[in-house]
């Protein structure tokens, strides 16, 4: 096995911060609506579930999903604005955009705090 400090080397370079963005930016918002909005919802919608109740529910899943009590509202609205764009165009990529936006627009206020 490598070294700690080989290994903390590694996984603290500016290539790994840029796989770091890239997971954020595009891995993310790209994973997260399509098992949220495509397979949930989307399997809601199938079934006969009410369109509001399917975005709704989601939405809770969504933002349980994150794992952050402190920004569970946040999170909430996000998956209710995401779940209705999904809805409204019958498609995933209006919200992928809007998803990796929306991380871009954390990450910068992260960084320029």
């Amino acid at each position: 096995l490598p070294d700690r400090d080989v290994q903390w080397t590694f996984y603290s370079g500016p290539a790994s911060h840029a796989a770091q963005v890239v997971l954020l930016l595009l891995g993310a918002p790209l994973c997260e609506e399509i098992i949220f909005r495509g397979l949930i919802q989307g399997w809601a919608a199938r079934v006969g579930i009410a369109p509001w109740v399917a975005i709704g529910g989601t939405a809770l899943l969504f933002a349980a999903g994150h794992l952050d009590p402190s920004n569970l509202e946040s999170y909430f609205l996000s998956g209710l604005i995401l779940g209705y764009l999904a809805y409204r165009t019958r498609s995933l990529l209006p919200g992928m955009v809007w998803h990796a936006l929306f991380n871009l627009l954390a990450l910068l206020g992260l960084l320029l705090h």
